[in-house]
């Protein structure tokens, strides 16, 4: 699954109306002063890829509803950029005053080209440092000024006295624009999360403590290694900016549901070092134990009686872990009340992250405070409050209380200003240490996955029994109806708290838009002779799915079939590879696309993805696609990715077929260099339909695959089936048969 999108519909006039109102404010936008372009991407200031309503800002002015995507608007041209999940979908959505720039297909430049390109000399582009990373803006800005243009941060500095929002888009916006979330948050279970919050800590403590220590070792000359030693002598006490949302709530064990179909909530968090610290020797110690436990901690490999201890050291001396920023309201409730006095948690407005970021800027140097940054994760206008000392030290707190309900903190910008590497001692950038720990699953997490994956596979065999039985009997169902049927079947496990993403049922052609969204009415129809392909998933509070099977409920062309066999034996070589450790997921990619490739066909979009445990359903570092990064993050025990390669026919009909994965140790004859080899297990547990295949294409150890993968979803499937329900019953034995004998039936 990735992100998606409604169906075709008529354009709305309000989308118009938009885009002329927001032309008429770049006239004036840099204090009174004309800007040539804005940009507005699909980000929230949390840079997340699913926003809640309040944030959709790039949707508001385009009617694009895609999840991926970014918007230029200037006074003649108004275009979006987006990948090819989405250039179907947009051709639909857009209004003829819009040009769809299909990115990565030839011809077709980036943003930043078409701006440096397009725009003349001297003109200035604005964006909103809220909703572009470090990163990003540093990139905008070099490319800009490599032109003769120039960026402007509009900031909350520059909001005019009549205008509700800095933001452009939320002035043409209006009243119309929703109200932020307001839903209270829960605790996430120790037997779910597997470590408390204030073991996480002081694992990212330790990682944070040695990352000073590598600078000091890293020093460019003696004089500054001298300097940089004594510093990490004198202790510096590390601080970590959370901004993402999904981190914030991993790192806090915490969940709540301001996005849809995402257990998150607006929020920051900074985790806070200590002086000293658990590196020392302990009473009793011997240098070997030291050694042996502090790797264990850095590893998050705590003993039971370890993380007690931690548990006793920390209340005992009031340790504070973490400062979270939330509405207040969110966390008023008991439970929360408890888990965050006991996680040593103090809770401050979301907006008063602001004045703490300045607070830290301007007292960093008699402290001797460093907060660390992830650059390609925090915002422009986060980065550029800590930078800004002289600036932001008198800035006061009287704001805290008026910001509390606010949908974002209004960060202190520079406009015209992005901001440069630090130079100052107070921020280092880094990539958050909390990205690798959350995808490496530890075994409560793991069991927490596949328990989800065993209820979802029950609430499969109950749907799609029930489909198969009422479309034979004549039933016509419809595109949305797939979608409220399935929901019902998952509601009724243990656990379940909403769908993953909005489920994806595309009948026929609608199958061939990757991320196709089937309005409530006017959808297509599903009947004994549709091509069906349904991608959907759930949130349980154990863990999170995301399955994706293709189906014909009538007779599949020879074409169909064997396009649907070649996508399948994509599937299957990708699950059985095995590799050795420091694998990047660009690496594998060819296996599950070589049997397309081989008949001149391929698919736009990655082969897999990491997912959250009991979290976003898309989350990194790790990832399995063509796409080559020399910052690739390797395959690692414990990381969960999807399966899912496809093919898709424009205006015909759509395949894929989705597992999730977890990457676990392998059993080799040989350890080349004494290591331990890797591959895949499913957790997916729900048959593939063996009648869209044509078996003459595939390979004995293919076959073999389809039956082991059909003989363990039988065995760990039936049990949890109601024995009352014999169509589920009898659907599952049917369907998991050998494939010999299936295509005897």
């Amino acid at each position: 699954m990735t992100a998606t999108s409604k169906s075709p519909k008529s354009i709305s006039p309000v989308y118009v109306e938009r885009l002329l109102g927001l032309r008429d404010l770049l006239k004036t936008a840099d204090s009174g002063k004309p800007v040539a372009a804005y940009i507005i991407p699909s980000e929230d200031p949390h840079m997340s890829e699913y926003c809640p309503e309040c944030y959709k800002r790039r949707e508001a002015i385009s009617g694009f509803t895609g999840s991926a995507g970014i918007v230029v608007v200037t006074s003649d041209a108004a275009l979006l950029w987006t990948d090819g999940r989405y250039f179907v979908q947009a051709e639909a959505e857009l209004s003829p005053e819009w040009t769809l720039m299909r990115s990565g297909t030839t011809g077709v430049p980036s943003m930043e080209d078409w701006l440096a390109k397009n725009l003349p000399e001297g003109s200035k582009v604005a964006i909103d440092p809220e909703l572009h990373t470090v990163n990003s803006t540093r990139t905008l800005q070099k490319k800009l000024e490599s032109s003769m243009k120039e960026l402007v941060l509009l900031g909350p500095e520059t909001k005019g006295v009549q205008a509700s929002s800095h933001n452009l888009v939320d002035q043409v916006w209006g009243s119309n624009r929703p109200a932020p979330p307001s839903a209270a948050l829960r605790v996430h279970p120790i037997g779910f999360a597997g470590h408390g919050v204030r073991a996480k800590v002081a694992s990212l403590r330790h990682q944070l403590i040695s990352h000073l220590r590598d600078d000091a070792n890293a020093a460019p000359s003696a004089a500054a290694a001298a300097a940089a030693a004594a510093a990490a002598a004198a202790a510096p006490i590390p601080h970590l900016l959370v901004s993402t949302l999904d981190e914030v709530a991993w790192l806090t064990n915490l969940r709540g549901s301001d996005v849809e179909c995402s257990p998150v909530f607006l929020s920051y968090a900074i985790v806070h070092g200590r002086s000293g610290g658990s590196e020392t020797k302990r009473e009793g110690e011997s240098e070997e134990d030291r050694k042996a436990r502090v790797k264990r901690e850095k590893e998050m490999a705590w003993t039971a009686e370890e993380e007690a201890k931690l548990y006793e050291e920390g209340e005992s001396d009031d340790d504070l872990t973490v400062t979270l920023y939330v509405d207040l309201a969110k966390v008023a409730g008991a439970e929360v009340q408890a888990h965050l006095k006991r996680e040593g948690i103090q809770v401050k407005s979301l907006g008063s992250i602001t004045a703490d970021l300045s607070t830290l800027a301007a007292t960093s140097g008699s402290k001797s405070d460093v907060v660390f940054v992830d650059p390609a994760r925090a915002s422009a206008a986060l980065l550029n409050t800590l930078s800004n000392k002289k600036k932001d030290s008198t800035r006061k707190r009287a704001r805290e209380e008026d910001e509390e309900t606010a949908p974002a903190p209004s960060p202190s910008t520079a406009t015209a200003a992005a901001p440069s590497p630090p130079v100052s001692s107070v921020v280092k950038e880094l990539t958050s240490p909390i990205v690798l720990a959350k995808a490496l699953k530890n075994p409560a997490e793991l069991q927490g996955m596949k328990e989800a994956h065993l209820r979802d596979a029950v609430a499969m065999a109950q749907f799609l029994s029930f489909l198969e039985k009422e479309i034979k009997g004549g039933r016509v169902f419809n595109e949305h109806e797939i979608h409220v049927e399935l929901t019902a079947r998952r509601a009724g496990q243990s656990g379940f708290l909403e769908p993953s993403f909005p489920t994806i049922a595309g009948a026929d052609s609608n199958g061939a838009i990757i991320h196709y969204r089937a309005p409530v009415e006017g959808c297509a129809s599903v009947s004994s002779e549709t091509m069906l392909l349904l991608d959907s998933g759930a949130q349980f509070d154990c863990g999170t799915t995301d399955i994706t099977r293709t189906m014909h409920f009538g007779t599949p062309s020879s074409h169909q079939r064997s396009c649907y066999t070649r996508v399948l034996q994509g599937h299957i070589a990708l699950d059985r590879c095995i590799f050795p450790p420091g694998t990047i997921g660009s690496i594998l990619d060819v296996l599950a696309r070589t049997h397309l490739w081989r008949a001149g066909l391929n698919y736009l979009h990655g082969t897999g993805h990491g997912v959250g445990a009991a979290l976003c359903v898309h989350e990194g570092p790790q990832s399995i696609s063509s796409r080559l990064s020399p910052t690739a993050t390797p395959l690692k025990k414990g990381m969960v990715v999807s399966n899912e390669p496809g093919y898709y026919e424009t205006g015909a009909f759509g395949i894929r077929i989705e597992n999730l994965i977890t990457v676990v140790e392998k059993d080799t004859p040989f350890k080349f260099q004494n290591e331990t080899y890797l591959g895949f297990e499913p957790l997916t547990l729900v048959p593939i339909q063996l009648k869209m295949v044509d078996p003459n294409m595939l390979s004995k150890d293919e076959i073999e695959w389809i039956d082991q993968y059909h003989a363990t979803v039988y065995d760990k499937v039936a049990s949890r089936l109601p024995a009352e329900d014999d169509v589920a019953q009898e659907w599952l034995r049917r369907n998991t048969r050998p494939l010999a004998e299936q295509l005897q039936a």
